[in-house]
């Protein structure tokens, strides 16, 4: 976490920004875990829930679910590139 010396009495505090960053990162991890763990049930009871290779055959079977995995597939890549691979200013 940075911390902001230019804070009053040198007292060090975490910037808001950071904290954020932080946030959001962990909210991704859960996400990434999450169908991991809904990946796992599915192999295992795949009457119950599709796995991501049925869902994703579905999707792709007509132009408006092509169209969505891909607008998908932008929007979580160009989030995940910027966040970590952009210097920040």
């Amino acid at each position: 976490m940075a911390l902001d010396w230019r804070a009053g009495g040198g007292a060090a505090q975490v910037l808001p920004t950071t904290r954020i960053a932080v946030i959001v990162t962990v909210l991704w991890w859960v996400l990434i875990g999450g169908g991991v763990i809904m990946e796992i049930v599915a192999r295992r009871r795949p009457r119950i829930i599709a796995p991501l290779s049925r869902v994703g055959a579905r999707l792709a079977s007509a132009l408006p679910g092509r169209v969505a995995l891909w607008a998908g597939w932008i929007f979580v890549g160009l989030h995940l590139f910027t966040r970590y691979t952009l210097p920040r200013h």
